[in-house]
């Protein structure tokens, strides 16, 4: 599948929650390579941007940050307006 015939399934925006390491960092490289727009969220925001940035300088996309905890009470709350207005998932 083409990278926009990708971002036409699945949506012009992804959201990534632990973005800033691991699986969640491996996922972001996977979605960024596709060209999707990228809404990262992890409670590090060092090394939040060093890989938001990493992804913009390597895959030319947008990437958007938020730093938050996903453990923490008010994330349901938290997490609709790091998103604001992005069509995160599929349209």
């Amino acid at each position: 599948m083409s990278a926009p015939e990708f971002a036409e399934r699945f949506g012009p925006w992804a959201l990534v929650a632990g973005a800033s390491e691991g699986l969640g960092r491996a996922y972001a490289e996977a979605l960024a390579s596709r060209g999707l727009k990228l809404l990262l969220v992890a409670r590090r925001s060092h090394a939040l941007e060093d890989v938001a940035e990493s992804l913009r300088a390597a895959h030319g996309v947008e990437v958007a940050t938020a730093v938050l905890d996903l453990g923490a009470p008010d994330l349901p709350d938290a997490l609709p307006k790091a998103g604001g207005r992005r069509e995160l998932g599929p349209p």
